[in-house]
């Protein structure tokens, strides 16, 4: 996408993080013992330095969101995930105070563009049987007629701009065949971009400095983050126009799901039961940011596995069975600081951010809700009490591949001119 179109700073903005490789790495401190740092928070600069300078001094939180651990955004953020998904998208938008229902404008777009790329695929289709999804993407070719563009519809024109995505996608899938899936990063960033274009929002992606999003003196620390790609409304399209393009989504592509296989599953396949997950003293998740940082801190062994063992009956959100921790931390991290950025309205009780995190073909639709209070206490760096508990929301995913599933995303998609 055209850089030219990112608007200035004092819009508000949606943002889309895809690859994770563009932050510079810095230093893990996933080891170090932070319940030394003194208290409160010291200013930005003066920690830089000591944690440079002197092995005594440790940062709360990395400066780059993307090395960022979940345990750290929940204890030092206070920024936890739901328990439990949210049935559809709609359930995660209507969480936002200002979000309005659709227009009978929309709707009826939504029905033509829903009707104009009407085809229902699935991984089982494109691993076993390409050329059924080469016929189904000749016809979708097929109505791409030659037009005169001044009287074409709108949503032929933008569903244009997915069917061609779409369908470069599919050559990109067959050359990652060949290639024992090794899959281009930002491949599937490219599927949900095109169906936003399709629904009249507009991108951008962030592929310069100027596009960083970064909050000063956060816990102590100059935080910055470099999404993937940012998306804005139409000011026409909305339940009424507006002189400035409005922020509305940030997301995130997960890059450790380097085969195909894995994010084709349908929701239902993959967790048939709908149980609610339980932290085990076997499970990896727990193992990661609980034993590792227990013996690297001095703690012993017998410590450890009383630690595992008081964690064992702790529920997990749900999200985690399927999204990494770490790529859920860097989401948490990304929603944060464009809702410190971007954030708009006074005397607010609460502000609120919509994000979406792209695995494979799926696409989970999110929110980060957080008190005004809350806020304004990172803001100041003050100490955060119990009372302080931001949450991020998620739905169930839904496959861009599948026609029911990209029905309700392209619905979901329009709903966002309505925050």
């Amino acid at each position: 996408m055209a850089e030219s179109g990112v608007p200035s700073n004092e819009h508000e903005v949606f943002r889309i993080e895809a690859d994770e490789s563009r932050s510079p790495t810095t230093p893990s401190i996933e080891d170090e013992d932070i319940n030394q740092l003194p208290k409160p928070f010291l200013s930005p600069e003066p920690i830089r330095k000591a944690a440079r300078s002197c092995s005594g001094h440790k940062l709360v939180i990395p400066e780059w969101v993307s090395d960022w651990k979940l345990s750290s955004v929940e204890k030092y953020l206070h920024i936890h995930y739901a328990n439990d998904y949210l049935d559809t998208p709609k359930d995660v938008i209507q969480k936002i105070p200002s979000a309005q229902e659709l227009t009978e404008q929309q709707n009826q777009y939504i029905k033509e563009l829903q009707k104009f790329i009407e085809f229902d695929s699935n991984y089982e289709e494109f691993w076993l049987k390409t050329s059924v999804v080469e016929e189904k993407i000749a016809t979708l070719r097929s109505k791409l007629k030659p037009t005169n563009l001044l009287s074409q519809p709108i949503y032929i024109s933008k569903g244009e701009i997915f069917i061609n995505t779409f369908d470069s996608f599919f050559g990109e899938f067959l050359e990652a065949k060949k290639t024992r899936f090794q899959l281009f990063e930002g491949m599937f960033t490219s599927l949900i971009i095109s169906l936003g274009q399709a629904c009249c929002l507009t991108p951008s992606l962030c592929s310069h400095k100027q596009s960083q999003t970064r909050w000063n003196n956060l816990r102590g620390v100059t935080v910055k983050s470099e999404p993937d790609g940012r998306f804005f409304n139409s000011p026409t399209f909305g339940p009424s126009a507006t002189l400035k393009p409005k922020a509305l989504v940030s997301v995130i592509e997960v890059k450790n799901a380097k085969k195909f296989g894995y994010s084709g599953l349908k929701y239902s396949e993959r967790n048939p039961a709908g149980r609610k997950r339980c932290i085990s003293s076997n499970e990896e998740v727990s193992t990661d940011e609980s034993v590792d940082s227990a013996s690297t801190s001095g703690i012993s062994s017998s410590s450890s596995s009383t630690l595992l063992s008081d964690m064992s009956e702790k529920k997990i959100p749900e999200i985690v069975s399927y999204i990494s921790r770490k790529t859920l931390a860097q989401h948490a991290g990304e929603l944060l600081l464009d809702l410190h950025k971007f954030r708009s309205g006074e005397n607010l009780a609460s502000f609120t951010l919509p994000g979406m995190i792209v695995d494979g073909t799926k696409v989970y639709f999110t929110l980060l809700e957080m008190s005004e209070s809350h806020h304004k206490k990172l803001d100041k760096n003050l100490e955060l009490t119990e009372g302080d508990r931001a949450i991020v929301h998620y739905a169930k995913p839904l496959d861009i591949l599948g026609q029911e599933d990209r029905d309700l995303i392209i619905e979901s998609l329009v709903r966002l001119h309505n925050i």
